[in-house]
């Protein structure tokens, strides 16, 4: 296994991945497709008639936490988005942002954290502002939950490799899931495979 995995559970889970408009209250951690370590919590949001997906994610995702982008390419970020909430806020709230990064080499995060803040990417601001950040090359967004567990927050859908629906019992048989540095630091330590080519003898 080659991949990062994750639990999701989902009331409207149909297809493939997708990004949803955002509803209030429902992004703290910014926009884009929420999977968690924790079954539990995976459980909580698919119980009754929803489904519980086992979801693979590819191992070279970036990270937004170890992203930085410019501050004009924060302010197209922010013009590109539509409807956005509070914007004159938010904009001035990234200006003071800005002055303490002279460098021109703002972290990432202070653009979500403050579009979180302001309540500006709700509706389809949410979903655009995901895909603005994966043409940009950052994946997701990784955060700690309850302190017992990890949350991916996946921006670029082309890095969700697998998924599949889990009943309940087999979800709990899996359980959780590790931590992601866990997991990553699984993945670099496989043995490589090595397809060694076939020779036919020599003939006489």
């Amino acid at each position: 296994m080659k991949n990062l995995q994750f639990w999701h559970g989902s009331q409207r889970w149909t297809g493939h991945p997708k990004l949803n408009p955002s509803r209030p209250g429902c992004y703290e951690c910014g926009p884009g497709l929420y999977l968690t370590t924790g079954v539990k919590t995976a459980r909580k949001y698919s119980s009754g008639s929803g489904k519980t997906m086992l979801i693979e994610v590819g191992a070279d995702i970036k990270l937004l936490e170890d992203s930085y982008l410019s501050a004009q390419e924060m302010r197209e970020a922010v013009d590109s988005l539509p409807r956005v909430k509070n914007r004159q806020e938010l904009m001035a709230d990234l200006e003071d942002c800005f002055k303490r990064y002279p460098s021109d080499k703002v972290p990432a995060a202070c653009l979500v954290n403050l579009c979180v803040n302001n309540e500006s990417i709700g509706g389809k601001s949410g979903p655009a502002l995901a895909r603005w950040l994966s043409e940009k090359g950052i994946d997701a967004s990784l955060t700690s939950a309850y302190g017992q567990e990890q949350w991916l927050i996946v921006f670029n859908l082309e890095k969700i490799k697998k998924f599949r629906a889990v009943t309940s019992s087999e979800a709990w048989d899996i359980g959780d899931q590790p931590f992601y540095k866990d997991q990553l630091a699984q993945i670099n330590t496989l043995p490589e495979v090595v397809h060694k080519e076939s020779r036919n003898p020599l003939r006489m």
